[in-house]
């Protein structure tokens, strides 16, 4: 190995390395300048800086991160361990291998990215984050920089740190775009394990929205909301409009996820630059929501912080529950369960009259069960942890028996 100079092992496509070393890609957390591998114990994103180095971090371990020899080193075994059969010889071969693009800012890329961006239509009422979301059209209209492609995906602005003539600007790097309908298949065809909500455009940096036409300097903001989901933090600013929040004096941020080092630099600028503002940390109510929480602690020593929690797991399953239901704001998680009987209940009486009932009358007795059941398949990934659906699930195994029963009887009539 000592007959190799660390230029070159620094190089080598790290992702291929992890491939042949038992890690699978996780293609719907993946992009073109990050690449999510996982193994039955570590989740890793690896990266190519701009100087064709592969870097690494594990996204549930803050302190092992770094380069190729990091790696070695976090988990104390060899570079030649590490490298196999690829240890032959010469590095040159893998090389030839990367799938990751130099990470260096290109400013020409990111003026076209943009230009796109500025050319698509303005947000308008026909729009998912209202349809699906429940975020009330008019919180939406109150930001600049919402806007629609032609496909309806949401598009919002993300920002870094760009340095020219030895200054340090706050620049738009790009957007994000929120995905009208997930992508479920790569364009090979294969399925993704988690459908792709989102879409990154340019390079990942903060997303950001202010007030329309909102002309101020950064020093005059005094709130800013920080989740790890743009909806999650227009569902925030909603649900606490009336609690000395408006759009006039308030920053709406997202990190869409990881926290990257851009952000960081970011988020540390922004500390430095404002005056008596208070970050308001929204992180969702899991493992990764406290671990994006105490990250982003360490980098705010200007400014005071506020740590809001969710009722549920995130803001907007907080939003929707209560638009849904008509529930008060600081709504009970043990009211839900009542709410659940009460959706079961159609089901029920489905199951246990439905041979009492002639035709029209089991006809909607069937439809307010076939109500009940979706209804279930939308709240289940809201509530589920918070509430026991063990009787739902057995409910709609009956249910479905039925209805099969019910579907095979009418095509032997039919015959």
């Amino acid at each position: 190995m000592n007959t190799y100079k660390n230029e070159e092992i620094l190089r080598l496509p790290l992702d291929q390395i992890l491939l042949q070393n038992g890690y699978e890609i996780k293609r719907e957390k993946s992009s073109k300048n990050f690449i999510t591998l996982s193994n039955k114990e570590n989740t890793l994103v690896v990266s190519r800086s701009s100087n064709g180095h592969y870097l690494y971090f594990n996204v549930d371990n803050d302190s092992d991160k770094g380069n190729i020899f990091s790696y070695c080193k976090n988990r104390r075994i060899t570079l030649d361990k590490l490298l196999g059969t690829q240890a032959q010889n010469k590095f040159i071969p893998l090389q030839t291998q990367y799938s990751l693009e130099n990470k260096a800012f290109d400013i020409d890329k990111i003026e076209e990215i943009n230009k796109n961006y500025k050319e698509f239509k303005d947000l308008n009422k026909d729009n998912h984050l209202s349809e699906k979301r429940m975020i009330d059209a008019d919180i939406l209209n109150k930001f600049q920089g919402l806007k629609q492609d032609k496909y309806k995906n949401v598009c919002v602005p993300s920002f870094c740190i760009i340095k020219s003539n030895e200054k340090s600007e706050i620049k738009q790097s790009g957007y994000m775009a929120y995905l009208k309908n997930p992508l479920t298949k790569s364009k090979e065809g294969q399925a993704y394990k988690k459908p792709i909500k989102t879409i990154c455009y340019g390079y990942k940096g903060l997303e950001i929205l202010s007030e329309q036409n909102n002309k101020r300097k950064l020093s005059d903001f005094k709130n800013i909301i920080l989740t790890e989901s743009m909806i999650d933090s227009l569902s925030f600013f909603e649900l606490n409009k009336d609690k000395n929040l408006n759009s006039t004096n308030t920053l709406i941020c997202s990190t869409n996820g990881q926290i990257t080092k851009a952000q960081e630099e970011l988020l540390k600028y922004m500390d430095k630059n404002l005056s008596k503002a208070t970050f308001i940390l929204g992180f969702d109510k899991d493992e990764k929501g406290l671990r994006y929480k105490e990250q982003v602690k360490k980098l705010i020593k200007n400014n005071s912080l506020e740590i809001k929690e969710p009722i549920l797991k995130d803001f907007n399953d907080d939003l929707f529950i209560i638009k849904t239901f008509s529930l008060e704001k600081d709504f009970n998680v043990k009211d839900l369960q009542e709410i659940i009987t009460e959706i079961n209940k159609p089901i029920q009486n489905y199951i246990k009259k439905e041979g009492i009932y002639l035709s029209e009358a089991k006809s909607n007795l069937r439809q307010k069960a076939i109500l009940s059941n979706n209804a279930l398949v939308v709240l289940k990934p809201k509530l589920e942890g918070f509430v026991d659906f063990s009787k739902s699930e057995a409910l709609l195994k009956t249910l479905q028996k039925r209805f099969q029963n019910s579907n095979e009887k009418t095509r032997q009539r039919g015959v």
